[in-house]
């Protein structure tokens, strides 16, 4: 299955009815995106992802499922995923994941086509348009959860 990537341009005017994020630049800095959306009244919840600092020495890997549990955090079902990362950054691109259940399948193709591990010290942003929901996973062991739901 080929990784599926959709050009962040297109990407947000696709989302722009949903999460009117105003362009890019907000996704080039998970902090910068983080204060647009607490700015814009999103409700938000802010935890530290265990072990991390293990994580970033290579002292400790997260299980798949592990994995799966932060870029889903409070997400209901098994709803779409766009998903941005450092490699899409570079590419100028967000990947179409699908749900959830296919969320291995996307993990072997991406190890794949980058020659790497899916799972890095980074950041991810998740993206759930049918809950209106946003996951990042910052850089520093952060997971922020926002809900733009009215």
């Amino acid at each position: 299955m080929p990784l599926n990537k959709i050009f962040i341009d297109d990407f947000l005017t696709y989302s722009d009815p949903i999460f009117k994020i105003p362009s890019k630049e907000f996704l080039k800095s998970t902090n910068r995106l983080a204060e647009f959306l607490i700015e814009k009244g999103a409700e938000y919840n802010k935890s530290e992802i265990p072990f991390w600092d293990l994580f970033e020495t290579g002292e400790k890997y997260y299980e798949d499922h592990q994995i799966v549990d932060l870029i889903y955090r409070n997400v209901l079902g098994d709803h779409q995923l766009y998903l941005f990362t450092d490699e899409g950054l570079m590419e100028n691109i967000i990947f179409e994941v699908g749900t959830k259940s296919i969320f291995q399948n996307f993990t072997v193709e991406y190890e794949t086509n980058y020659e790497m591990m899916f799972f890095q010290p980074a950041d991810y942003i998740s993206f759930f348009p049918g809950e209106k929901k946003i996951n990042i996973i910052h850089h520093d062991g952060l997971l922020l959860s926002f809900d733009l739901a009215d």
